[in-house]
């Protein structure tokens, strides 16, 4: 599901899988993934808890439609990069504002990643974690790097 996904990609390092994205201008596009890394940093701004999450994605282009007889610009990888950049985001964002803002839950582990950055700011909110973690400063960025491409299609 979109939330197993969106919880599986900042929480570590995965090995293969597959995910389909609408590509602009070029149409479908399925996407193998080879490996994704995954790295969360902890502060305090502001009296706030943030976390900066980055994950890193290594993938391949199993099929995509577009006419074959154009080519990608260049074999410019940009587009289709973008595109699952996007993706991942998106399903990221949604799946840590569920965690935290309706569930009030922290099982990413984000409460003690801040123990560990700034233990004395964690000890005077850790009796309320759940409250506290709800209005935390969490940003994503998703970097996706294409290696090739596969099998390219004619659309229909």
């Amino acid at each position: 599901s979109d939330e197993t996904k969106g919880f599986l990609l900042p929480s570590g390092d995965i090995e293969g899988g597959a995910e389909a994205v609408e590509v602009p201008g070029v149409g479908m596009g399925t996407y193998a993934i080879q490996h994704t890394q995954s790295e969360v940093r902890a502060s305090v701004r502001e009296d706030t808890p943030c976390f900066d999450v980055s994950v890193s994605v290594d993938a391949n282009i199993y099929e995509i439609d577009y006419i074959t007889d154009e080519n990608l610009p260049n074999r410019d990888y940009d587009v289709l990069e973008k595109a699952l950049e996007e993706r991942f985001q998106e399903l990221i964002d949604r799946t840590l504002h569920i965690l935290a803002d309706t569930l009030h839950t922290d099982i990413l582990d984000f409460g003690r990643r801040l123990l560990n950055s700034d233990p004395g700011y964690f000890k005077t909110v850790e009796s309320n974690w759940a409250e506290v973690f709800a209005t935390a400063d969490i940003r994503t960025d998703i970097s996706v790097s294409v290696k090739r491409i596969g099998q390219e299609i004619n659309p229909l």
